[in-house]
Protein backbone atom coordinates (compact mmCIF):
# COMPACT_ATOMS: atom_id res chain seq x y z
CA UNK A 1 0.00 0.00 0.00
CA UNK A 2 1.25 3.44 -0.83
CA UNK A 3 1.36 6.02 1.93
CA UNK A 4 1.70 9.75 1.98
CA UNK A 5 5.51 9.56 2.07
CA UNK A 6 5.60 7.44 -1.08
CA UNK A 7 3.27 9.70 -3.04
CA UNK A 8 4.20 13.07 -1.57
CA UNK A 9 7.82 13.23 -0.44
CA UNK A 10 8.24 14.57 3.08
CA UNK A 11 10.91 17.18 3.55
CA UNK A 12 11.98 16.56 7.15
CA UNK A 13 13.80 18.95 9.39
CA UNK A 14 12.13 22.13 8.27
CA UNK A 15 11.66 24.79 10.89
CA UNK A 16 13.59 22.81 13.54
CA UNK A 17 11.29 19.81 13.15
CA UNK A 18 8.15 21.76 14.11
CA UNK A 19 6.65 21.52 10.64
CA UNK A 20 6.10 18.72 8.12
CA UNK A 21 6.06 19.81 4.50
CA UNK A 22 5.04 17.96 1.38
CA UNK A 23 5.29 18.88 -2.26
CA UNK A 24 1.89 18.91 -3.88
CA UNK A 25 0.40 19.63 -7.29
CA UNK A 26 -2.70 21.16 -8.79
CA UNK A 27 -4.96 18.95 -10.93
CA UNK A 28 -8.51 18.37 -12.09
CA UNK A 29 -10.41 15.98 -9.81
CA UNK A 30 -13.95 14.62 -9.67
CA UNK A 31 -15.70 14.26 -6.30
CA UNK A 32 -15.52 10.45 -6.35
CA UNK A 33 -12.10 10.19 -7.95
CA UNK A 34 -9.15 8.61 -6.19
CA UNK A 35 -5.67 9.86 -6.96
CA UNK A 36 -3.82 7.30 -9.07
CA UNK A 37 -0.12 7.67 -9.63
CA UNK A 38 1.14 7.15 -13.16
CA UNK A 39 1.89 3.47 -13.75
CA UNK A 40 0.29 2.40 -10.47
CA UNK A 41 -2.80 0.76 -11.96
CA UNK A 42 -3.23 1.00 -15.71
CA UNK A 43 -6.87 -0.18 -15.69
CA UNK A 44 -7.81 2.43 -13.10
CA UNK A 45 -6.15 5.11 -15.25
CA UNK A 46 -8.18 3.97 -18.26
CA UNK A 47 -11.38 4.07 -16.19
CA UNK A 48 -10.53 7.62 -15.13
CA UNK A 49 -10.36 8.64 -18.80
CA UNK A 50 -13.83 7.15 -19.33
CA UNK A 51 -15.27 9.30 -16.55
CA UNK A 52 -14.82 12.51 -18.52
CA UNK A 53 -18.53 13.23 -18.19
CA UNK A 54 -18.12 13.73 -14.42
CA UNK A 55 -17.66 17.36 -13.42
CA UNK A 56 -14.10 17.97 -12.33
CA UNK A 57 -12.78 20.79 -10.19
CA UNK A 58 -9.28 22.24 -10.06
CA UNK A 59 -7.83 21.27 -6.68
CA UNK A 60 -4.58 20.50 -4.94
CA UNK A 61 -3.97 16.72 -4.86
CA UNK A 62 -3.55 16.54 -1.06
CA UNK A 63 -6.64 18.68 -0.53
CA UNK A 64 -8.64 16.33 -2.73
CA UNK A 65 -7.21 13.14 -1.20
CA UNK A 66 -7.94 14.14 2.40
CA UNK A 67 -11.19 15.97 1.55
CA UNK A 68 -9.95 19.21 3.09
CA UNK A 69 -11.93 22.39 2.79
CA UNK A 70 -10.56 25.87 2.39
CA UNK A 71 -10.67 28.02 5.50
CA UNK A 72 -11.27 31.25 3.64
CA UNK A 73 -12.20 33.40 6.63
CA UNK A 74 -8.85 33.22 8.47
CA UNK A 75 -7.09 36.57 8.29
CA UNK A 76 -3.48 37.34 9.20
CA UNK A 77 -4.73 38.46 12.60
CA UNK A 78 -6.75 35.24 12.99
CA UNK A 79 -3.69 33.16 12.04
CA UNK A 80 -1.59 34.92 14.69
CA UNK A 81 -4.30 34.35 17.32
CA UNK A 82 -4.67 30.66 16.39
CA UNK A 83 -0.92 30.22 16.65
CA UNK A 84 -0.61 32.13 19.93
CA UNK A 85 -3.47 30.18 21.53
CA UNK A 86 -2.23 26.83 20.21
CA UNK A 87 1.44 27.11 21.07
CA UNK A 88 0.97 26.52 24.82
CA UNK A 89 -1.07 23.36 24.23
CA UNK A 90 1.20 22.10 21.44
CA UNK A 91 4.27 22.69 23.62
CA UNK A 92 2.83 20.24 26.16
CA UNK A 93 2.41 17.63 23.39
CA UNK A 94 5.97 18.17 22.17
CA UNK A 95 7.37 18.04 25.72
CA UNK A 96 5.60 14.70 26.34
CA UNK A 97 6.88 13.29 23.02
CA UNK A 98 10.44 14.28 23.93
CA UNK A 99 10.12 12.88 27.47
CA UNK A 100 8.75 9.61 26.06
CA UNK A 101 11.57 9.27 23.51
CA UNK A 102 14.26 6.63 24.11
CA UNK A 103 16.97 9.33 24.35
CA UNK A 104 17.04 10.10 28.08
CA UNK A 105 20.11 12.36 27.76
CA UNK A 106 18.19 15.03 25.81
CA UNK A 107 17.60 18.46 27.34
CA UNK A 108 13.80 18.55 27.17
CA UNK A 109 13.44 22.29 27.81
CA UNK A 110 16.07 23.13 25.18
CA UNK A 111 14.30 20.89 22.63
CA UNK A 112 10.93 22.53 23.36
CA UNK A 113 12.54 25.95 22.98
CA UNK A 114 14.08 24.87 19.66
CA UNK A 115 10.65 23.62 18.52
CA UNK A 116 9.02 26.95 19.45
CA UNK A 117 11.72 28.77 17.47
CA UNK A 118 10.94 26.60 14.45
CA UNK A 119 7.24 27.34 14.79
CA UNK A 120 7.98 31.08 14.98
CA UNK A 121 10.15 30.86 11.84
CA UNK A 122 7.31 29.03 10.09
CA UNK A 123 4.84 31.74 11.15
CA UNK A 124 7.13 34.44 9.74
CA UNK A 125 7.38 32.55 6.44
CA UNK A 126 3.59 32.17 6.23
CA UNK A 127 2.98 35.83 7.05
CA UNK A 128 5.59 37.06 4.56
CA UNK A 129 3.94 34.91 1.82
CA UNK A 130 0.35 35.62 2.90
CA UNK A 131 -0.78 36.55 -0.63
CA UNK A 132 0.25 33.07 -1.82
CA UNK A 133 -1.15 31.16 1.18
CA UNK A 134 -4.30 29.06 1.32
CA UNK A 135 -5.40 27.47 4.60
CA UNK A 136 -7.35 24.23 4.79
CA UNK A 137 -9.00 22.16 7.49
CA UNK A 138 -10.95 18.93 7.58
CA UNK A 139 -14.69 18.95 6.97
CA UNK A 140 -15.39 18.68 10.72
CA UNK A 141 -14.53 22.37 10.90
CA UNK A 142 -12.77 22.41 14.27
CA UNK A 143 -11.78 26.08 14.60
CA UNK A 144 -9.13 25.34 17.24
CA UNK A 145 -7.88 22.20 15.54
CA UNK A 146 -5.21 21.54 13.00
CA UNK A 147 -4.82 23.52 9.82
CA UNK A 148 -2.95 22.72 6.63
CA UNK A 149 -1.12 25.55 4.91
CA UNK A 150 -0.54 25.72 1.16
CA UNK A 151 2.15 28.05 -0.15
CA UNK A 152 2.45 28.32 -3.90
CA UNK A 153 4.88 30.33 -5.93
CA UNK A 154 6.79 30.12 -9.19
CA UNK A 155 9.24 27.55 -7.79
CA UNK A 156 7.05 25.09 -5.85
CA UNK A 157 3.65 24.12 -4.47
CA UNK A 158 4.00 22.96 -0.86
CA UNK A 159 1.66 21.92 1.94
CA UNK A 160 2.75 22.52 5.55
CA UNK A 161 1.45 20.80 8.68
CA UNK A 162 2.19 21.62 12.34
CA UNK A 163 3.79 18.30 13.29
CA UNK A 164 2.59 18.30 16.92
CA UNK A 165 -1.01 18.06 15.70
CA UNK A 166 -0.52 14.78 13.87
CA UNK A 167 0.43 11.26 14.93
CA UNK A 168 3.19 9.78 12.82
CA UNK A 169 2.32 6.34 11.42
CA UNK A 170 5.55 4.32 11.49
CA UNK A 171 5.45 1.47 9.00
Amino acid sequence: SSGINAEWPLRPGEFDGAIMSFKCRWGMFGDNEDIVLAGENASAEAEADDEASETKTRKIDLVHMFKLEELSFMSKKGFKEWLKEGIAEWSKIIKKQIEDSPDKEVDVDAKVKEWKGGLQSFAKMILSNWDNVMIFWDKAGDVDGSKVFYVGNETADTMYFVKALYVEDKQ
